[in-house]
């Protein structure tokens, strides 16, 4: 389906109107039909995470997120996908000591596993960050692996 509201021709106005905030602003900033159906897939999965996290423990969000972003395919094509699931395998496993469902239970299990590394010396010497918010109140992104 055309993500900027229907089938063929006219009615532009009609069906800008039946599109979603998302693709409203996809479409003013003149995204291409590739990139708006790609950013509304995005869009469309990250709310579907947002969902279930709101309603999940955490070890059913991690389930969750495993599924949805196929994750575990992804590392299939990986030579060393043995070692890297059983690396999800005891996420996994620290994720279930969490009960509690919705956001409170993955601020628990996120603040669990911040002091877990924090008590890990050779893990804060790898991860230094120079980040001084006063000079420099951006946020800053790092990818995840």
């Amino acid at each position: 389906q055309n993500p900027r509201g229907g089938g063929g021709g006219g009615g532009g106005q009609d069906q800008e109107r039946q599109l979603g905030p998302t693709q409203r602003a996809a479409m003013q900033a003149g995204l291409k039909d590739r990139a708006l159906n790609s950013l509304v897939c995005f869009w469309e999965v990250l709310e579907t995470l947002r969902e279930g996290a709101a309603l999940c423990t955490p070890a059913e969000t991690l389930e969750l997120v495993i599924a949805v972003s196929q994750f575990q395919d992804h590392l299939m094509k990986d030579e060393s996908f043995d070692e890297r699931w059983a690396n999800i395998g005891e996420l996994s496993k620290a994720s279930g000591r969490v009960t509690e469902p919705g956001i409170e239970g993955l601020v628990l299990f996120l603040e669990e596993v911040a002091l877990v590394a924090g008590d890990d010396n050779e893990l804060e010497e790898e991860i230094k960050l120079d980040i001084d918010v006063k000079k420099d109140p951006c946020v800053k992104l790092m990818t995840l692996h």
